[in-house]
């Protein structure tokens, strides 16, 4: 027996009769203790009596009721009047057994019985936990409790660090359906756009996540009510006026996210807020948060911005080969949502668990998140995106900027000065492929890869140079760019197309490559790896670690001078095969020359010219292969010195199993594929070969 009980019949209230309980109400109510829910209803009516202070006379045991079509005379489990006579319904109750969890039929329940009796409120409890309900004539607003004798009830249902008040956390489940809920009703059947429409939603998440925090952010800060949740008394447009104000607050105090109003009407901020108010983002846990708004972000932008997106398994892979240090600066200059930067932040918290205490836990990864991590994204929406992902991922997000990630370093060092060359540890990114990058871009000339390509036999021999180019591939010049970001020793893991790593047309993209880092390893992908994204192009993991200047030079000197004494050894042998082919085209060109100024040509004549042409042509083709076969010669020699220059392992692998279908069903965990054994490996073969911290 609880002491409120103990109170109540020290003080005449109740009294026991047997097996009975007797409530000394108006009209004496004698009813079964026994009976699990009788218990409950003692200490309701106890506590209506002792601490909301409602006189004995204003209160009525098992009061009938007709609950809507119904015809048949029902009971409500205790209705609190406004005066002693019982003329006027202030409070109808439902009550269940405190073994029943599942409070949403008793309120169904108290609401019918409220309105039938015209209450101005309902609850339903089961002596644990409650609904309360504040019953309007368009409304029935969710409030916090009902009132004390006299007074009103809470305008808010929503208290800071209140014990059975405050927010709570989501599971995954329960996330998942309530973002998919969300999803549908603000994407209203493809009327709405979907960037507009996620941007919308992205600016109420920050607002509601700010008002989770805001009290850790402003000391200044006194409110014992969240702000983010409808009170007792406002309509939806005064919801509507408050809820845009308090975003115009907190997007002044943080202008890194948001430059714009929030556009969303009053119904639909309405829903929203009803939705989210009664959860914390804040406190959910962040695995559960990462797959779930990844998900969410990419059902937003299917078909439309899928390139953003790459597979969270092999993020996870791509951050798992490394054992990142707090001191790290981990950059992405393309990074979309901004997986690969949530990825390693995770990968930081799971870290920082090792340490004592929650506090120096928390220290450890959140400045992490402030100090170490940067992004680059040149979509306005798709930047906010990832802003947004760090924001409910603890933050993070004043490191990411809207730039294209090949613009001038000058430009980068406005919005940002971290982002300046040689200066980050790792990069983990999947940069865009395909898409050309015109000469008419103002940084374009700004790269190697602006020029065209000359052989160093033509260099040598020819004295080539290389030409303006129109366009190149955007991968190329990232390329090129990871190079000018990295550190000395830093390292790059990025998803690339098979075709740099194979053309033959490419080469001097690898030479580039093998010039300026180290190749760690190769991991190639599966056909179907992006397939859920539209792209169907087959890829491979590269990890390089960056040369320092020292080992650079040394390389291109001695690679240079390679290069030029195997040429010169071979020159003759090309000049020799130039000169015979011209004694032998230059007396044929002659004869064709006089031919064809011939004013009438019989067709004796233009059968005279096409066998010169011909044999011209033969003659061309066959010192063409003769001179293909010297050039082979020459390159087979300076590759195989090359090889001597640098030995070392490079760690290859083929993975089949990425725990994914080319539909994205989940095959199995992350832990169960080949990419998770892989990487434990690789991260072997690294501190072994490059030692712990490269």
């Amino acid at each position: 027996m609880s002491d409120i009980i103990k109170k109540a019949l020290e003080q005449g209230y109740l009294s026991f009769d047997g097996d009975s309980i007797i409530y000394h109400t108006k009209k004496l109510s004698k009813q079964n203790y026994t009976n699990p829910e009788e218990k409950v209803r003692a200490e309701v009516f106890a506590r209506l009596i002792i601490e909301k202070e409602y006189p004995l006379s204003h209160i009525a045991i098992e009061v009938r009721v007709t609950r809507g079509s119904n015809k048949s005379n029902t009971r409500a489990d205790i209705v609190v009047y406004k005066n002693a006579k019982h003329q006027k319904a202030f409070i109808a109750i439902e009550l269940k057994k405190s073994s029943q969890k599942d409070l949403r039929e008793a309120k169904e329940q108290a609401l019918s019985y409220a309105n039938f009796l015209k209450a101005d409120y309902a609850l339903a409890t089961n002596g644990k936990e409650k609904i309360a309900l504040y019953i309007k004539e368009d409304s029935n607003d969710l409030i916090n409790d009902i009132p004390p004798y006299g007074g009103n009830a809470p305008i808010w249902k929503y208290l800071r660090n209140s014990e059975n008040s405050d927010i709570s956390k989501i599971t995954t489940d329960e996330l998942k359906t309530l973002l998919e809920k969300i999803h549908n009703y603000l994407w209203n059947g493809g009327k709405r756009n979907p960037a507009e429409a996620f941007s919308e939603f992205s600016k109420i998440i920050f607002t509601k996540i700010m008002d989770e925090k805001i009290a850790e952010y402003d000391p200044d800060y006194k409110l014992e009510n969240y702000e983010f949740q409808k009170n007792r008394d406002e309509d939806k447009f005064a919801l509507e006026n408050r809820i845009k104000g308090l975003y115009q607050k907190y997007k002044e105090k943080d202008s890194n996210v948001f430059d714009n109003a929030l556009i969303l009407d009053a119904d639909e901020i309405k829903f929203l807020v009803e939705n989210l108010e009664s959860i914390s983002l804040s406190e959910t846990d962040l695995d559960i948060k990462g797959k779930v708004f990844q998900k969410f972000f990419a059902d937003f932008f299917k078909g439309t911005a899928g390139q953003y997106f790459t597979p969270l398994n092999i993020v996870r892979f791509m951050v798992e080969c490394f054992d990142l240090r707090q001191n790290d600066l981990v950059l992405d200059p393309s990074c979309g949502s901004g997986g690969f930067l949530l990825q390693t932040l995770q990968y930081m918290q799971e870290k920082s668990k090792k340490l004592d205490g929650e506090y120096n836990q928390k220290r450890f990864w959140h400045s992490f998140a402030e100090k170490n991590l940067y992004g680059i994204e040149i979509s306005g929406g798709i930047s906010q995106t990832a802003k947004m992902n760090m924001i409910i991922h603890d933050d993070g997000h004043t490191n990411v900027i809207t730039a294209d990630g090949l613009d001038s370093f000058e430009n980068f060092i406005k919005k940002n000065n971290k982002f300046q060359k040689n200066t980050f540890n790792f990069i983990f990114t999947n940069p865009p492929f395909g898409s050309s990058i015109p000469a008419s871009k103002p940084y374009f000339e700004d790269f190697s890869f602006a020029k065209s390509e000359v052989h160093f036999i033509d260099k040598i021999i020819d004295k080539k140079s290389p030409k303006d180019l129109s366009g190149q591939k955007s991968e190329i010049l990232f390329l090129e760019r990871y190079f000018e970001f990295l550190k000395e020793g830093g390292i790059v893991a990025c998803v690339l197309p098979d075709g740099i790593l194979t053309n033959s047309s490419l080469q001097n993209v690898r030479d580039y490559l093998l010039e300026r880092f180290y190749l760690l390893a190769s991991f190639s992908l599966p056909q179907h790896t992006f397939s859920n994204y539209g792209a169907g192009v087959k890829s491979s993991i590269l990890v390089l670690r960056k040369k320092d200047k020292k080992a650079i030079k040394a390389f291109l000197d001695k690679k240079e001078a390679i290069q030029n004494a195997i040429t010169q050894k071979h020159k003759d042998e090309i000049l020799s095969l130039r000169d015979e082919l011209k004694a032998l085209i230059t007396p044929l060109q002659k004869e064709l020359k006089a031919l064809e100024k011939m004013q009438d040509k019989d067709l004796k004549t233009q059968e005279q010219i096409a066998t010169l042409k011909e044999k011209i042509a033969n003659h061309r083709e066959t010192y063409r292969y003769k001179e293909e076969l010297v050039r082979d010669k020459i390159c087979t020699e300076v590759s195989e010195k090359l090889k001597q220059l640098e030995s070392y392992e490079v760690f290859m692998a083929i993975i089949e199993n990425i725990g994914f279908d080319a539909t994205g069903k989940e095959l199995c965990k992350y832990e169960e594929s080949e990419l998770h054994t892989i990487a434990l490996s690789f991260r072997e073969f690294y501190q072994k070969h490059w030692g712990k911290n490269g």
